[in-house]
């Protein structure tokens, strides 16, 4: 297989969000139109792991590290998202930030949900299948429920080409007080396996790294090898003063947060995370400091094909240099096709471009560039894009 980034994916790209959101447009009602352009997957920005993709509001399983009630979210219920699928359709095509395509922007299911709950895994299978159908894009599912093997056949039948599943286990020795509405790490472990017998790319997720977790990394890493992880994505910590005060009230040794003022604060986990992954990688189980990560060395054992992370981890120090070598798997990119690639992306002619490794920069006179361009032209030549406003040309 190959994959044609840079101006080819970035042309094709929106050719077929513009011809999917017209098609889209011209067979749905007037209410569905309405609900699908008002909604957050119509604007949201993608984050690191991607664009995140809501499937129900709320998660069921009320963990006690769980903040997605500090985001205005549901804990400890749940119920489906509203929009059909066609209707998220057709709020993808209308993403200014999206980037439709194998090659294009990284879709994330269970951000701020449970995607495989039974209250939700129907909503998260139909709109798997749209993007099977039409768009392509790698997606990635984080979950902690129980799977059968009904239900892994079903996620199998509706998956884009490339799909990995993330089992979220933090702990094992904890799980009843930290995690008590949640299936048992053991049954997790159990989904782990189901998945890797069926083919789909599935990794452990340690994400919240919790105080303490150092008694128990050695095995819950081997635990998840012997389930047939492909590796494991380490995750950070954050916290609000009233997730820190509950936490510690279960016996967790939280440190103080610095100022949050009531908002999310990352709690710096450094010398926990890289033992992890010096555990992760002594088990021979590669370790990943981005969940992007995870997607991206899922496509190269899927397709064989080393495409750089769409994530752009390999340019910061999250990269732990895993075997697909994004630095080295950076598309070919002379100023032509890079200045070229630019005025499509931002709807106006850069005054000039300049390409060195994994940065460009883009010259464009004081005036405004289209909203999502920087971001597509990010996803499109898989390099960090800096904008350089010029002068306006002067008046004739």
């Amino acid at each position: 297989m190959r994959l044609e980034l840079g101006l080819t994916s970035l042309r094709r790209g929106l050719a077929l969000k513009e011809a999917l959101r017209r098609s889209l447009e011209s067979r749905l009602s007037p209410e569905s139109r309405r609900r699908a352009l008002g909604d957050g997957h119509a604007r949201r920005k993608p984050r690191p792991c991607g664009l995140t993709i809501h499937t129900c509001v709320g998660c069921p399983y009320a963990c006690l590290y769980c903040y997605i009630d500090d985001l205005g979210f549901p804990r400890g219920k749940a119920h489906a998202y509203s929009l059909t699928g066609e209707e998220w359709l057709l709020s993808l095509a209308s993403n200014p930030f999206f980037l439709p395509g194998l090659q294009g922007t990284y879709l994330s299911f269970g951000s701020v949900c449970e995607p495989l709950h039974p209250t939700c895994i129907s909503t998260t299978l139909e709109y798997l299948s749209q993007a099977r159908s039409y768009l392509l894009n790698p997606c990635q599912v984080a979950t902690k429920s129980t799977l059968s093997d009904e239900a892994v056949g079903k996620l199998l039948e509706s998956s884009p080409p490339v799909l990995n599943v993330l089992v979220t286990i933090v702990t094992l020795r904890r799980s009843e007080l930290l995690e008590p509405k949640a299936p048992s790490p053991q049954a997790r472990l159990e989904a782990l396996s189901r998945l890797s017998r069926r083919g789909i790319p599935s990794f452990l997720f340690l994400r919240p790294t919790l105080p303490g977790l150092e008694e128990e990394v050695d095995e819950l890493l081997e635990e998840a090898k012997r389930a047939g992880a492909m590796g494991v994505v380490v995750g950070g910590l954050r916290l609000s003063e009233g997730l820190a005060r509950r936490l510690r009230s279960a016996g967790l040794k939280v440190p103080p947060l610095k100022a949050s003022h009531g908002k999310l604060v990352d709690v710096a986990q450094r010398e926990l995370k890289d033992l992890v992954v010096k555990t992760a990688r002594a088990k021979g189980l590669p370790p990943f400091r981005s969940a992007c990560c995870a997607t991206t060395y899922s496509l190269f054992k899927l397709t064989g094909v080393k495409l750089a992370c769409a994530g752009l981890c390999f340019t910061s120090q999250l990269c732990t240099r895993c075997p697909v070598g994004c630095a080295s798997a950076l598309p070919k990119l002379d100023e032509e096709e890079a200045l070229e690639s630019a005025s499509m992306a931002l709807g106006l002619r850069p005054r000039s471009v300049r390409v060195e490794g994994g940065r460009v920069e883009v010259e464009v006179d004081a005036r405004s560039l289209r909203r999502g361009g920087v971001e597509l032209l990010q996803v499109a030549l898989r390099r960090r894009v800096k904008i350089l406003a010029g002068r306006p040309p002067p008046r004739s």
